[in-house]
This record gives C-alpha cells, sequence and structure tokens, in this order.
C-alpha cells in the first residue's frame, strides 16, 4: 500500500539476484548514487561503468576492474546502506570538500550570554580527519559533541569530542583531531560556551566558524531574559525572519546573507512600569458633601 515491494525467500539459506535501476544527483561534477538494498547476511554489488569513470563507495569494499573489464564490484557485508560517486577516471585526485551549515544561538542573560553554536556537516570529498573552528575573544568554552547521521537514520545521543585550544597572534583556535569523516558522512558539530554580556554599550555578538568548510546556509537566534531590555539592534548582512515577545524573553530569528555578517545590540535594564488608579469615593451623608 506504500509504494514498496516485499521480497520474501522460502529458503533459511538461499542467494537472491536481480537487477533495478537508480535516480542519481550531479553534484559539482560528480555523480552520486545514495542506495539502500534489502538487509542481508552478505550483500553484493556488481556495477559496469562508462568508459572513463570511477567509482568510490562511502562503505565496504570497492574492487576495481582488471584488463579491459568494466565491471566494478561492491562488496558490502552485512552493510546495506552506502553513498556511490562517480567521478571521470583522470580526474586528479581531490582535496576534501565539506558542507556546512550553521546555527547560532545567543541566550544573553544579565551576566553572561550562553552560546550555542551547531554545524551541520557533509562530506562531499574525504576523509576529513581534522576540524577547525575560530573562536570570538572572551569566549569561554565548555564542550563539543558529535551527533553522526547517515542520511538514511538519526541516531539518539550526541558523541562528546577531545579537542584542543591554540592561540596565535590574537586569534584562538579550537581543533578536534582523530576523527573518521569518510566520504558521504553526515552529522551535527554542537559547541558551547559563554561570554560575557555588555550593558549599556553596542555589543557585537560573537561567532564561531568552521574553517575549510563551505558555506551553505547560517541562521542566528537571539533570546534576551527578564529583566534586560534592547534598546538597539543593528544587523549587517542579516535578514531578519521573525521576533516573538512574551512575559520571561524575547527572540528575533536571523539569516545570514553573507560571511562578513555581524549582529550588534545594545542591552539595558528594563525599567519598571508604574500604573496609578485613583478611587473617588463619595460621602452619602445627609446634608454634607465630600468630608
Amino acid at each position: 500500500s506504500d509504494g514498496r515491494f516485499l521480497l520474501l525467500s522460502a529458503k533459511d539459506d538461499a542467494t537472491l539476484s536481480g537487477h533495478w535501476s537508480l535516480a542519481h544527483r550531479d553534484v559539482g561534477g560528480r555523480i552520486e548514487f545514495c542506495v539502500r538494498a534489502p538487509a542481508a547476511a552478505s550483500t553484493r554489488f556488481q556495477l559496469t561503468l562508462p568508459a572513463g569513470w570511477k567509482l568510490d563507495s562511502s562503505a565496504g569494499a570497492v574492487i576495481p576492474p582488471t584488463g579491459d573489464a568494466t565491471t566494478w564490484v561492491v562488496e558490502l557485508g552485512q552493510r546495506h546502506e552506502c553513498l556511490w560517486t562517480l567521478v571521470p577516471a583522470d580526474a586528479p585526485e581531490p582535496q576534501p570538500l565539506m558542507l556546512s551549515e550553521r546555527s547560532l544561538v545567543y541566550s544573553v542573560g544579565p551576566e553572561q550570554c550562553q552560546v550555542h553554536a551547531e554545524f551541520e556537516i557533509r562530506v562531499l570529498r574525504g576523509p576529513v580527519r581534522d576540524l577547525k573552528f575560530d573562536l570570538p575573544e572572551g569566549f569561554e568554552y565548555s564542550t563539543t559533541t558529535y551527533r553522526p547521521s547517515s542520511g538514511f537514520v538519526t541516531p539518539t545521543g550526541n558523541i562528546p569530542l577531545a579537542v584542543r585550544q591554540e592561540e596565535s597572534q590574537g586569534r584562538r583556535t579550537l581543533f578536534v583531531s582523530d576523527l573518521e569523516l569518510d566520504h558521504g558522512a553526515q552529522g551535527t558539530i554542537e559547541i558551547d560556551g559563554t561570554s560575557p554580556s555588555v550593558m549599556d554599550a553596542p555589543w557585537t555578538l560573537p561567532t564561531i566558524a568552521l574553517a575549510d568548510a563551505r558555506p551553505v546556509r547560517s541562521t542566528r537566534r537571539l533570546r534576551v531574559e527578564v529583566p534586560l531590555a534592547v534598546s538597539s539592534l543593528e544587523p549587517v548582512q542579516l535578514r531578519q525572519t521573525g521576533a516573538t515577545f512574551n512575559e520571561t524573553d524575547a527572540d528575533w530569528f536571523f539569516e545570514e546573507l553573507a560571511d562578513e555578517a555581524a549582529l550588534t545590540v545594545q542591552l539595558g535594564d528594563r525599567k519598571p512600569r508604574f500604573s496609578t488608579r485613583i478611587v473617588a469615593r463619595s460621602c452619602a451623608r445627609r446634608g454634607h458633601g465630600w468630608p
């Protein structure tokens, strides 16, 4: 009823073979196929490629043809999901290429600003073994985690990552090493920390950037807690996409239009509001007016 086919074998030990077609997508001159096969004790693919192309797989063992043959073999074993990529055979070995979507969330209180950064990454050309993040001045780093995703299933829970910090010529860098992000890997890197809040003066909110990645999209969210108030808000290369206000905080939402985007805010204490009500009562004594 859902458009899928069910393959059923009456034997406990059998070999199933067949032919089918698979849609592809063109990514920067590379042809990609997202492959999902039925779960089995062992899965083996045979592919006949056009002359002048070579195959890469995000999982399993790739066995190239020998001699004048054009049939490639992919041994997936017990795995049944992977990403295949076809590239020209004479193409030079490419440098790692990674796409990144960034989300920055600022939760501003009277004393400090909680900064939460998320980077949704996808490795188009791997492997990627190290990541480098540029940290803002005054930022107190807390934690870094990674949540992998195969593109089909997203596991629950974040994996803590070991990092190191370095400072050179006034710039701070956070290094994440010993990763295993091969071709086709997808996941989310999360970084948390704090920066001191600046009151009664223009303050450009801190940013965290992932180096050596191609940015795809970046958003920001500014949450200001009561009793603070925003007296001015100056977005640069940012487009406001929404705002919400309630009794406990105020939120602004932005989308970046350029790499040099910046958000400058000036904060102050929210002035209390006083309301007065005059109640006049008359005295209804006989023969008397107002007392």
